[in-house]
């Protein structure tokens, strides 16, 4: 399970979320990066290619997916041109049927961007159990399948 920085989830997450929650309009990677890390002192902020900022919200998605939220949520971030194109090849990088071509595409940002907007406006505070707790599980769970392949091996 991935765990998030304290800048990823007490700023970039929580911003997203407060987003979603009050409209859920896009905002382009340059201003994202403008207001959370002004002085880059994150890496979020580098002049340009805001490669420490999509790799923030790649963490992001793996954890919103891992704790079994939509993936929608980094969705809120494009590009100043207003291109989503980002998000697809990320989308597969976490093992989602992303389909080929630019419309059917759209349609998939689309979607992805309405779910985490729903879930989000209905009032979830971090899904249907805390994280900490979900956290907790896993660890336990992984910790039997251990067990078991220890067994497994005698």
């Amino acid at each position: 399970m991935l765990k998030l920085t304290p800048a990823e989830s007490d700023l970039l997450r929580s911003w997203l979320i407060s987003r979603m929650r009050t409209g859920g309009q896009t905002v382009s990677d340059k201003a994202l990066a403008e207001e959370l890390d002004p002085d880059g002192s994150l890496g979020w902020n580098d002049g340009g290619s805001y490669e420490g900022l999509s790799h923030a919200l790649f963490h992001v998605a793996t954890f919103e997916v891992e704790h079994g939220r939509p993936v929608g949520l980094v969705a809120l971030v494009i590009n100043e041109t207003g291109s989503y194109g980002w998000f697809p090849p990320m989308a597969r990088q976490l093992l989602f049927d992303v389909p080929e071509g630019a419309g059917p595409q759209k349609r998939f940002w689309t979607l992805k961007l309405a779910e985490a907007t729903l879930y989000w406006t209905q009032g979830h505070e971090n899904g249907l159990m805390p994280d900490a707790q979900f956290d907790a599980i896993m660890a336990e769970l992984s910790k039997i399948k251990q067990m078991i392949r220890q067994l497994q091996h005698r």
